[in-house]
């Protein structure tokens, strides 16, 4: 009686000390020592899981040396996944055990086996697990031992449920106060710094949040309709969806009206929903007025069709933040007028005759004679480079058709160019999809056109690429990839796209002389492109040295200024290259 009383006692002291354990692991390995003692056990073992599997797991009873040939933490299989999915496992010989495997190389002997699941109670959510075991010729578990291990187990997993609480509410109380430091920046920052449309849908969202509805909407009303145009969450009512547009009374037109924002609990006070002429099935209500420029354009609202208890205080969070979205939907008025001018300054360029087109020779270094031009856009007046006025329009939509343009005007140029001359024309990704490209060098001389794709932007975006250069060189186009050494440009995407022409950045080539970095770069390139079959154009060459260094290396095809400066047809001699010394400044890239 003694002895029992000692182990009762044993396991009450353990209440009380895990009890007071701050961490789970202290808890743990309190409980399966304690465990391991009561029940006369050799060894003894716990874990703890969480969603993502093992969090915790102690040892009792085991040298270090054994511990270490242990395989790993239970897994959910065999007799301790058993006790992990919950099943409770007293077993005088482990071997004949139904889910009982071999035992690890190494390990201490194991005969006797007392698994208890660590829960609550009995059918609660598992939390982990002790393992207690014996050796040959110890005396098995008893049904005491059984009690008393599922006693600390139990004390433990409230414990841990109690400490895993705490941790939440910690977790929970980090959230919000950072969540409240990230809202206060955007809010601080989103006149400018964020996009219009994307500030009007945080806005809403904090609305939700704010007032604690399901949902929340910028309604534009006017005359004749009442228009969800922005939305957060799921839309209590049909009157709110934004796909229904309706005239005559609304909760957003009586906030309009009164000038202020508005809040009703349609629950707690029934009476305003005629006043307010509130949908069936609407709860609960807030609404402010959104004003640009002073101009009303309609309302920010949030809607539930549950009761929520609102205050004059919510009501004043909807005015400040119907306040900011009309602040948004200013800058949106402004963008659109930006975009308009740019569209309409843009749309000469779009006209036929609208850009000029000048060409550079693509030279021969082996048989010293023009081989190809490359054509590049000129906009005369604008006071911006070529790349420049392309990236305005595409800005504003309208890059593609503004490079359209440009590939109209360089086929201009093909009846009056030598026919063994070829036409190399620039093309962006965007462009190459397009089927406007297509269309237009289908009719032309098949080998007469180069489509240069231009790499400003990474081609791994336009999954559509190697398709659409298949159907161009079908229609008789070759392909070139432009700018390789630079940028996005790389080996990756002359292994993606097999190009026919390879045309080195100048960045390489200039300097080429003075750098043996360079030079190795450029001589890869050579072997590269002779193994895929395609023609090397080095580009940008503008001294005597960096030609003879390219020549040296075997590079055939090259252009830039010393070569041929880009000039109109009629001005360009086609016979032998240029041997003008160079003028300060850059190629033009296009």
């Amino acid at each position: 009686m003694d002895e029992r009383a000692d182990r009762v006692q044993l396991v009450l002291d353990a209440f009380t000390a895990m009890a007071g354990e701050d961490d789970e692991e202290g808890a743990l390995e309190r409980a399966v020592d304690v465990a391991r003692l009561a029940t006369r056990s050799l060894l003894g073992a716990a874990v703890l899981v969480g969603p993502s599997g093992v969090t915790h797991l102690v040892h009792a009873g085991m040298t270090t040396s054994q511990v270490a040939r242990l395989p790993g933490p239970p897994q959910g299989h065999g007799v301790l996944g058993a006790v992990l999915a919950g099943e409770l496992v007293r077993t005088a010989d482990l071997r004949t055990h139904p889910s009982a495997g071999a035992v690890p190389e190494g390990h201490a002997p194991m005969r006797a086996f007392l698994g208890v699941p660590v829960q609550v109670e009995e059918g609660a959510e598992v939390l982990g697990a002790f393992y207690l075991a014996k050796p040959p010729g110890h005396p098995p578990h008893t049904g005491a031992d059984e009690a008393l291990v599922t006693a600390l187990a139990r004390q433990c997993a409230q414990v841990v449920v109690r400490l895993r609480d705490a941790r939440r509410v910690r977790e929970l109380a980090a959230r919000l106060e950072a969540a409240e430091r990230v809202r206060a920046a955007a809010l601080a920052q989103m006149t400018t710094d964020v996009d219009p449309v994307e500030a009007v849908d945080r806005l809403l969202e904090v609305a939700r949040e704010q007032l604690r509805m399901p949902f929340a909407a910028l309604v534009r009303v006017d005359e004749d309709a009442q228009v969800v145009e922005r939305s957060s969450g799921e839309a209590p009512v049909p009157a709110l969806r934004r796909d229904v547009a309706l005239g005559g009374p609304s909760p957003c037109r009586r906030v309009l009206a009164e000038g202020r924002g508005v809040v009703a609990d349609l629950v707690g006070a029934p009476s305003g929903r005629e006043a307010l002429a509130a949908p069936a099935g609407l709860a609960a209500y807030a609404g402010a007025p959104v004003l640009v420029r002073g101009r009303a354009h309609g309302t920010l609202c949030t809607a539930s069709d549950r009761q929520v208890a609102l205050t004059r205080s919510d009501a004043s969070v909807l005015e400040v933040l119907a306040e900011l979205a009309g602040r948004q939907l200013a800058r949106l008025e402004d963008d659109a007028a930006v975009r308009t001018r740019r569209e309409e300054a843009l749309a000469p360029l779009l006209a036929p005759g609208g850009l000029r087109v000048v060409v550079q020779p693509v030279v021969d270094l082996v048989a010293d004679r023009v081989v190809g031009v490359e054509a590049l856009a000129r906009f005369p007046g604008r006071g911006q480079g070529p790349d420049r006025v392309f990236a305005a329009a595409a800005d504003v939509g309208l890059g593609t058709a503004l490079e359209l343009a440009a590939v109209d005007a360089a086929t201009a140029l093909l009846d009056r160019l030598p026919a063994h001359l070829h036409l190399a024309v620039n093309a962006g990704p965007a462009l190459v999809t397009d089927p406007g490209l297509l269309e237009r060098l289908a009719g032309l001389p098949p080998g007469r056109v180069v489509v240069e794709v231009t790499e400003h932007e990474d081609l791994a975006d336009h999954p559509g690429l190697p398709a659409a250069l298949a159907a161009l060189r079908a229609a008789g186009a070759r392909v070139a990839l432009d700018d390789v050494g630079a940028g996005y440009a790389g080996l990756r995407s002359v292994a993606d796209l097999s190009p026919d022409v390879i045309k080195v950045d100048a960045s390489l080539v200039r300097g080429l002389p003075e750098s043996p970095a360079r030079r190795s770069l450029v001589r890869a390139l050579v072997a590269l492109a002779a193994d895929l079959g395609a023609d090397l154009v080095a580009e940008g060459v503008e001294t005597p040295a960096e030609l003879a260094e390219l020549r040296r290396l075997g590079v055939r095809l090259a252009q830039g200024f010393l070569l041929g400066r880009p000039a109109p047809l009629e001005e360009l001699r086609l016979s032998r290259p240029r041997r003008a010394a160079p003028r300060p400044g850059p190629s033009a890239p296009r």
